[in-house]
């Protein structure tokens, strides 16, 4: 069809369709037929159009009539007015009576025209446009008011000129400015119609759907669905002319990328239609499926699961992380140990310190006639681009503390890779030659003894291959001596050498270390080839291991050296295997009993008898924190440090220790009359929040738990009036029953062991298959939210209803736990845990365990209380880890984050940081500042620690951080932390709260900080209630002058009463009449209270703290 006929035939078309095409199209005409005055036109947005931009080279200029608004200005630049984008816009003091002159080097034709209006809410919008094009004809053109829309005309004209004159302005009430701009001035073609699935998910019974579609001509349109950035094709549809139905069919979805995803109609997010002509229009009006909704959407569960029981001593022990478990070893063959990363061909050593934090040595290794790994090893660990598994080309056994890697190679020979957390190294099995060389190297330390020689050398590289450095040791030590020039290594006479490289800018890792010693073991007596380029090994089974942290410091001593060389290679010689775990809890305590099996290999006299590891973050914990329950482990001559913690065992095949269940305690502060005024403020931001209550759109269970805040400001229940806590509960209901929908919940497969487990996260498409991100905050988040619903609003039915799906998100965190840093993964393939995630997960399940607790699942809480137990450590003592790897504190503003499978997350603290504000605040608690979280840390690292990491850390290194740039609520973490220390002064908090409302330009602290205030409110008395479930709470108030608790809980039955306060009850009344005495029991500053039922409670406190 000539261009010419085409807008004609597309009127004649749309003479029986909806009005809105026939505004799109009907006034199209050729540039011969158009007159110099033309009717006014309608600007459209439906259906969407995109944007096709303009670019600068085929501008000759743009011109406006605002004064000083020329490219060159940063601050009226136009430049962005070409991109369309909303956050860019031009700047007219006065925008009505504006021009915008654009010209073109060569004439160009314009189809669609398109607009886009821009700016803050409060400016003025263009309304009524004026065209002139090519200084001739003119076009009036009315804008709707839809700012950041594409909205366009069709104009259907070659020109060279534009000019753009605003005649009209949208004023409101809102928008009171007169000046304004645009943020778009370009084409469009048309876009593609979507439709969301968010509002109301889909069941997985519905499988088809019936599609209304509207389009002027007969055109084929393509169709698919989306899962965040996955992508799920239909087959193409063939569209008749007008609006008509259509019946699409879920089973014929395909995947466009083998995105390693089992589809479920559940998970779909959002159908997507796209005409493939731009210049036709195609519109989606109606989505309905086919199979109408069941009264109940079914969860999908997982398998029964039954973990084994023992007896030992008379007792029943339950295996633990053990029994069907892949740790940090699942999903992904990119493996952290010990001391090194493993992946492919390649693995890396740690050598930070204070100044370099992510710095590490890089060593390839290849066997001949087989294919190199793809994984690209630079940058941070969460951004390596992991290879894809090829289980043709790789057969992978896991287990949750070793995998054993076989790779098929030439000739039908394979070789097999072997790492392990138990030994600080891990085993190649090489048939052919093996070639390991370093991609970095420096100058090494001045040995003790050392003669005048040139030992403290570089080895230049001369040779790179696959474009990666090639760099060979620059010395080897064996038993007979150290070796400084490049030779065939013949007859050792111990089958150990250490393979020396120097530390690329010559700066000490934190143990001071100048070069990287790399252990090599192996039963051969065939020589070894030492070049400048790397090292050439003869096939044989080789045990490799870079724990020689502290030893290559000025003056070493290769005599250490030697000792570690030889204890490390009799123990990768006997090198753990498996690790098989039983657990009870007793009391406040969890008991842990591990057995070992070994790979045994080589000479026997190199072997080491049984050893028995004992976790490096457990060893830390006894060392900082006088965990007794963990054993000391053997004395040796030298230590063994790795990034994580020192590495110690006991002899034998056994170990057995105890880890504390550290409280981690609710807190509920009762009103106060002194506090009044700012009660009724936060009250009334809440009514006006919470006044339509309604679940929010989205999949993602922690989205939920922050819709209008609800779940912070929960956490000041215990001082609202009634009105303000039901309206809050009211807000909870509808995003509970969305944080535990079937559509809010993917069902997944390990990877290797096939253990099935269920999770919500982002999606990492870095890889294939997909990975997700950040399950535990997920799994925490919703746990939590629904603890502190039920704690409050007695709805404990809820709990009971949701139960099997709480322990079925659970699942996530036995499967991905570890051994070595047992904690919750905030990655599913490659285990990073820092920052929100790990303290979300923790107060998730501690909130699980309470809950556990309450609804009498006697069994679920111990498997939960085990958990918690092996989590603690990671989660808490990343606050004072710096001290492991800086112990004389030679970098103050050091902080830890958490823990990844390549070291400790660290940072560094400064001003003007706000990432790392936040970083620091997150760590410290989540949603809200959850007094779960405060509790926790106080009791595991005491409130002398905290005191001075509030004083030597925050207030000198982050000394801003009550003016946080963003995130501005994150700075009441810090006041709560100043709070929930009794003998931080009372004129200095006040004064950090006072700092951050001006800061924050508030009167009084926001509704989503109520956890910070709460604890504000009770820092003179440290009066405050623990629990009291499962009653349901009504009010609380608190008279510090008279020592009078006063509360109202409702419940027919027996229950607990546990509040916190330094002085003891002295007399209790249950709707005024008195208790006995016996009803009491304390211990310290807690308070249990046996009560017959609920009602109206005064607690009289002690007049004398004891």
């Amino acid at each position: 069809m000539p261009p010419s006929l085409f807008p004609q035939c597309i009127c004649r078309v749309l003479f029986p369709v909806a009005s809105t095409f026939a505004t799109v199209f009907s006034l199209l005409a050729t540039a011969g037929e158009i007159e110099a005055d033309l009717p006014p036109l309608n600007a459209e947005y439906d259906p969407p159009r995109r944007w096709v931009a303009w670019q600068d080279s085929e501008i000759a200029s743009i011109k406006t009539s605002e004064p000083g608004q020329k490219e060159t200005d940063p601050e009226k630049t136009t430049t962005g007015l070409l991109d369309g984008k909303p956050a860019t816009c031009t700047l007219f003091k006065n925008l009505k009576g504006s021009t915008t002159t654009l010209t073109f080097k060569n004439p160009r034709e314009i189809r669609q025209l398109a607009f886009v209006q821009g700016g803050w809410g409060d400016w003025a919008l263009p309304q009524k446009l004026k065209l002139r094009i090519d200084d001739k004809d003119t076009l009036e053109v009315t804008l709707q008011n839809a700012p950041g829309k594409i909205q366009s005309i069709s104009l259907n004209r070659t020109l060279t000129q534009l000019e753009v004159q605003v005649l009209d302005l949208y004023n409101d009430a809102k928008r009171i400015h007169p000046w304004g701009g645009f943020s778009g001035i370009g084409e469009a073609l048309f876009g593609v119609s979507t439709w969301s699935l968010l509002e109301n998910p889909l069941q997985d019974h519905q499988r088809d759907f019936r599609l209304t579609i509207e389009t002027p001509v007969a055109t084929t349109a393509n169709a698919w669905l989306t899962l965040a950035q996955m992508r799920f094709d239909l087959p193409s549809l063939s569209l008749q002319a007008g609006k008509h139905t259509y019946t699409v069919s879920l089973d014929t979805l395909k995947p466009a990328e083998n995105y390693g995803y089992d589809i479920r109609p559940r998970h779909l997010e959002t159908f997507v239609l796209s005409g493939r002509s731009g210049h036709i229009p195609v519109r989606l009006e109606a989505l309905e499926p086919v199979q109408p909704p069941t009264s109940e959407d079914q969860w999908e569960g997982l398998p029964p699961l039954a973990f084994p029981t023992r007896q030992i001593d008379g007792k029943t022990w339950t295996e633990g992380h053990s029994f069907r478990a892949a740790g940090r070893f699942s999903n992904s063959t990119y493996n952290g140990l010990l001391n090194e990363v493993v992946s492919g061909n390649w693995f890396r050593a740690y050598t930070a310190n204070g100044d370099s934090l992510h710095r590490r040595q890089d060593f390839d290794f290849d066997i001949e006639g087989f294919e190199s790994d793809a994984t690209d090893s630079t940058g941070e660990l969460w951004r390596v681009k992991r290879s894809a598994w090829n289980p043709e080309r790789e057969k992978v056994d896991a287990n949750w503390v070793t995998m054993t890697l076989e790779r098929r190679g030439k000739e039908g020979v394979s070789a097999r890779i072997i790492t392990g957390l138990l030994a600080p190294g891990f085993l190649i099995d090489t048939p052919k030659t093996l070639t390991l060389s370093s991609r970095g190297g420096g100058s090494l330390p001045v040995r003790s003894g050392a003669p005048d020689e040139e030992e403290a050398r570089f080895m230049v590289p001369n040779a790179t291959k696959s474009g990666k450095v090639t760099i060979g040791p620059s010395a080897i030590l064996t038993s007979q001596g150290l070796l400084t020039k490049p030779q065939t290594i013949h007859n050792l006479r111990e089958p150990w050498i250490v393979a020396i490289w120097g530390i690329s800018d010559g700066k000490p890792t934190f143990w001071g270390d100048k070069a990287v010693g790399l252990l090599l073991t192996a039963d051969t007596q065939a020589p070894i080839r030492w070049t400048q380029t790397g090292l050439r090994l003869p096939p044989a089974r080789w045990g490799l291991s870079t724990a020689f942290h502290g030893l290559f410091n000025e003056g070493w001593n290769p005599s250490d050296v030697s000792t570690q060389a030889r204890q490390l290679a009799r123990m990768l010689r006997a090198y753990p295997v498996e690790c098989q775990e039983h657990y009870i809890v007793e009391n406040d305590t969890v008991r842990i009993h591990n057995e070992f099996r070994y790979e045994r290999w080589g000479i026997l006299a190199w072997q080491s008898s049984d050893y028995a590891p004992i976790p490096p973050i457990f060893s830390w914990a006894r060392d900082s924190v006088n965990w007794r329950g963990i054993p000391f482990g053997e004395p040796t001559a030298t230590k063994i440090n790795t990034p994580i913690g020192p590495f110690r065992w006991v002899s034998g095949n056994t170990l057995d220790y105890t880890l504390p269940l550290i409280p981690a305690r609710h807190a509920a502060w009762p009103r106060r009359g002194e506090f009044a005024d700012t009660y009724q403020a936060m009250e009334k931001e809440i009514l006006t929040q919470m006044a339509s209550p309604a679940a929010r759109p989205t999949n993602h269970p922690w989205v939920s738990a922050y819709y209008h805040k609800w779940t912070q400001s929960l956490l000041g229940g215990s001082y609202y009036k009634p009105e303000a806590l039901q309206a809050t509960l009211a807000m909870a209901r509808p995003n509970l029953e969305r944080m535990y929908a079937p559509s809010s919940w993917l069902f997944r497969k390990e990877l290797f062991t096939g253990e099935p487990y269920v999770m919500r996260g982002w999606i990492d498409m870095s890889t294939r298959p997909v990975m997700f991100g950040d399950p535990n905050s997920n799994v925490g988040q919703a746990a939590y939210s629904l603890y502190l619903y039920a704690l409050y609003s007695g709805d404990w039915d809820m709990v009971r209803r949701f139960w099997p799906r709480i322990m079925d998100t659970l699942r996530i965190f036995e499967v991905l736990n570890d051994w070595a840093i047992p904690g919750t993964t905030s990655r599913e393939a490659v285990k990073y845990g820092s920052i929100d995630m790990d303290t979300i997960a923790y107060a998730g399940v501690a909130a699980m365990e309470r809950m556990a607790r309450v609804i009498g699942r006697t069994e679920d809480a111990a498997r939960i209380a085990y958990l918690r137990a092996k989590i603690a450590a990671a989660t808490a003592l990343r606050f004072n880890f710096p001290r492991y790897l800086d112990p004389e504190n030679k970098h103050p503003r050091l902080y830890g984050v958490g823990f990844a499978e390549d070291g400790p997350a660290i940072e560094r603290a400064s001003t003007k940081n706000g990432t790392g504000l936040d970083h620091v605040a997150m760590c410290l608690t989540w949603t809200g500042e959850m007094p779960e979280m405060y509790d926790f840390y106080i009791n595991t690292l005491s409130p002398d620690f905290f005191t001075g990491f509030q004083r030597d850390l925050m207030d000198k290194y982050f000394s801003d951080w009550r003016q946080m740039p963003f995130n501005q609520v994150r700075s009441a973490a810090h006041i709560a932390n100043r709070a929930w220390l009794p003998d931080w002064p009372a004129d200095e908090l006040k004064n950090d709260l006072e700092t951050w409302l001006k800061h924050i330009k508030r009167d009084a602290p926001p509704s989503e900080t109520a956890g910070m205030f709460g604890a504000y409110t009770a820092h003179a008395t440290s009066v405050h209630l623990v629990g009291w479930e499962p009653s349901r709470f009504v009010n609380a108030l608190y008279d510090h002058a008279a020592r009078q608790l006063s509360l109202e809980l409702e419940n027919e039955t027996p229950f607990p009463l546990e509040i916190h306060s330094p002085a003891p009850p002295a007399i209790i009344r249950l709707n005024g009449q008195e208790q006995t005495p016996s009803c009491v029991q304390s211990s310290g500053n807690y308070h249990r209270i046996a009560l017959p039922h609920g009602g109206k409670i005064d607690v009289i406190l002690n007049a004398k703290t004891p």
